[in-house]
């Protein structure tokens, strides 16, 4: 990413666009400190991605989970599983990647509340707070969301 900056500030922004915005002269309001008309800039809104695309979970774990703690070195949660003796973990770097786990797993991580040090504890509960919406708001990876680009899906 740096280095894709940094081509684009030597070589004057080709891809990405700088905006400029509009300048607007007003005709009936006067600065009362330069007794002239009053300039507005106006910007037009940015262009967002108003989906975010999510890395798949892996689901169905719960009979091999032990317990879940915010990892403070690498800033991600981690599930830790162990099935006969194989222990493993699961890597949580966004919190919002739990609204791809199956209902019954959130449901598991909602009623096992997260690991964390005191020190960590803002961090820690976001990952906690996206597990209390979803478990709330009955969010999951099965669930079929309520959007005007669901048709748009179903047909592809």
């Amino acid at each position: 990413m740096w280095r894709s900056i940094r081509y684009e500030a030597r070589h004057y922004f080709p891809t990405w666009k700088l905006q400029q915005p509009k300048r607007v002269v007003s005709e009936t309001e006067i600065d009362p400190e330069m007794k002239k008309p009053k300039v507005s800039l106006i910007y037009k809104r940015p262009k967002a991605m108003n989906n975010m695309s999510l890395m798949r979970m892996e689901q169905d774990f719960q009979e091999d989970f032990r317990w879940w703690h915010y990892y403070k070195q690498t800033g991600e949660a981690m599930i830790v599983l162990c099935n006969n003796g194989n222990w493993r973990t699961i890597r949580i770097l966004d919190p919002m990647w739990i609204v791809n786990m199956l209902q019954k797993d959130i449901e598991m991580l909602f009623y096992n509340k997260i690991y964390y040090p005191v020190e960590d504890m803002v961090q820690a509960m976001q990952y906690q707070q996206v597990i209390k919406v979803c478990y709330a708001y009955d969010i999951h990876s099965r669930r079929m969301w309520e959007s005007k680009w669901r048709d748009l899906e179903l047909k592809c």
